[in-house]
């Protein structure tokens, strides 16, 4: 193995068995979603830099073992992923750190960029090798950004799948598992054919979930679904918001649910009581006639009831959610995308949020461009500039 410095890593490296690893691998990402088919028929057009860059390193950009959408803001796609690599980690900070015992986040830091657009960090785990790869295995995460080219409108795009034959790093089996890595509400998958891909959390207080596919696979069972439609509530569906909030609670890893009630209590009713107000915002994910997930702001100033991510006498804040079994789909990006925009017509400045900090959803919130602005014990306080992109 040959031992290479890059950025901040040291890593050792048999270039020839990555190579040959991907050799093996087909070029079609072993999905039908959107996002994937988009990343294929762009990806192709990543700048040569990045090209050359991993050939450095054995590796065919257009084969990851996994990619997926952060968010989608004015044509362009925020893709983040992993690829494999025949190796071993020596030092450098790690590209993910641990908030929890099962809970990292992005440390963006001391990404590597490869690109203004293309940038790489490494980490000590290893998880969903390709069955092609022999070990030891090494994993570079990226993140990126590819326009919209595919010539269906994005709001219009299929929906995730379920990818088969992965490698998981815990008992180096291939099997057949639905791979979603969900960043919502209480949820823990378990492997469809009976391996722990890893407990991957809880939803937050007032945050986002988003769907990943699978990279490169084997086969696919492809869920053909209705198209989700995003739009405004309509002052006769504001009731449904008391639904939303409850499956918005954080719940901390261990910790019992609280009772549907609890949305009563002064500091979390403020959220939805009287919602219609010419301040809020909401909008809604409708898969045919039924609501799967809302978005929605207002400004909670009153000094008697304040929100949890309060900032300011003049900025939303933002609470969501998505009903348990359609999330994973990327739906609670789209609805955050359509109330981001819906902000800046009406020319706010920023939203704010609170999550707290064990909570899986705080790095999709840091690529979404919000920053941590205060902190206590258990959460952050963060803001998006809304002029921003």
């Amino acid at each position: 193995m040959q031992k290479k410095q890059i950025g901040s890593w040291t890593i050792e490296l048999d270039e020839a068995a990555t190579k040959a690893a991907y050799a093996a691998l087909p070029l079609e990402i072993g999905c039908t979603c959107h996002t994937c088919r988009n990343f294929m028929k762009a990806a192709p057009s990543l700048p040569d830099d990045v090209f050359r860059f991993f050939a450095y390193l054995g590796v065919d950009p257009l084969k990851p073992s996994e990619i997926y959408e952060n968010y989608f803001e004015g044509g362009i796609v925020h893709y983040g992923g992993f690829y494999h690599l025949v190796g071993n980690y020596i030092s450098g900070d790690d590209a993910w750190q641990p908030v929890t015992k099962n809970v990292s986040h992005q440390n963006i830091t001391p990404m590597h960029k490869v690109t203004e657009n293309f940038e790489i960090g490494f980490t000590r785990e290893v998880s969903v090798v390709p069955g092609v790869f022999p070990e030891p295995g090494l994993q570079m995460e990226v993140s990126f950004t590819l326009p919209w080219v595919l010539d269906e409108p994005y709001d219009d795009a299929p929906q995730p799948i379920i990818p088969t034959n992965i490698k998981s790093k815990d008992d180096g089996s291939n099997t057949a598992m639905g791979f979603f890595l969900v960043l919502c509400f209480g949820t823990v998958l378990g492997s469809i054919a009976g391996l722990l891909t890893g407990e991957v959390g809880l939803w937050l207080a007032f945050g986002i979930g988003v769907g990943l596919c699978g990279g490169v696979v084997a086969g696919i069972v492809i869920q053909a679904k209705n198209k989700v439609k995003i739009r405004p509530i309509t002052p006769a569906e504001t009731p449904w918001l008391e639904d939303f909030l409850v499956l918005a609670i954080f719940v901390p890893e261990g910790a019992e649910a609280p009772s549907a009630e609890v949305i009563w209590e002064p500091r979390i009713s403020i959220y939805i009581k009287d919602f219609g107000q010419p301040d809020d915002v909401c909008f809604v994910a409708v898969k045919g006639e039924k609501i799967i997930g809302a978005a929605w702001s207002r400004i909670l100033s009153d000094p008697n009831k304040k929100g949890y991510g309060n900032i300011d006498d003049h900025t939303p804040e933002l609470a969501i959610s998505v009903l348990p079994e359609y999330r994973s789909k990327g739906i609670g990006g789209k609805l955050l995308t359509a109330l981001h925009d819906a902000l800046k017509a009406r020319e706010y400045a920023r939203i704010s949020l609170s999550v707290q900090k064990e909570n899986p959803a705080f790095r999709l919130y840091e690529r979404m461009g919000y920053k941590i602005i205060d902190e206590n014990d258990e959460d952050y306080i963060m803001v998006k500039e809304l002029n921003q992109t």
